[in-house]
């Protein structure tokens, strides 16, 4: 969960009442590198983990060991690649729109990914499109592994190598 920066963040916060604007998933290891599923501006993709100041929480699910990695792969396959979803960034701050088509922005994004590895962190009735940030924060389903000690405060810049050695050695 990351606090990043921007009119946009503020956005959410003032929409969600947390100070959680942006979710990604961590979708493996490879090559010495962490990897994440993100729907950032760039668009839908596997990002290099970003271990900075902006980051919040590191959250996971307590059946991590049986997540199914083919299955959410496959569940966001067809949205890799593609851009990332203006117009649905739009909607979900809508107050009219029911968010039944936000699919390529950050938390139902990682959503999708979570449900396709079997580890739901939310209601199964729960429609991935009105998944915000801060549900990812909230949910009791998912337990923290790294925390900013100001959580919900000013997050002061982090020492990357600390949060990246703690990183590491409570995900393996």
């Amino acid at each position: 969960l990351y606090r990043t920066p921007g009119v946009i963040d503020d956005a959410i916060y003032m929409k969600t009442g947390r100070l959680k604007s942006h979710v990604e998933v961590v979708a493996g290891f490879t090559n010495g590198v962490w990897w994440t599923l993100g729907a950032r501006i760039e668009g839908v993709n596997y990002y290099p983990i970003e271990v900075d100041e902006t980051l919040v929480s590191v959250r996971r699910h307590p059946n991590f060991e049986q997540f199914d990695s083919e299955g959410a792969h496959a569940a966001i396959a067809p949205y890799i690649g593609k851009p990332y979803s203006i117009t649905g960034l739009f909607e979900f701050f809508d107050p009219w729109s029911t968010h039944k088509t936000v699919i390529r922005v950050c938390s139902p994004m990682a959503t999708v990914y979570m449900r396709g590895g079997r580890c739901d962190p939310f209601n199964q009735w729960a429609d991935s499109s009105s998944i915000t940030p801060s549900d990812f924060f909230v949910t009791g389903m998912l337990s923290n592994v790294w925390r900013n000690a100001q959580l919900d405060r000013v997050i002061m810049p982090a020492k990357k190598n600390v949060l990246q050695k703690s990183f590491s050695e409570r995900t393996r």
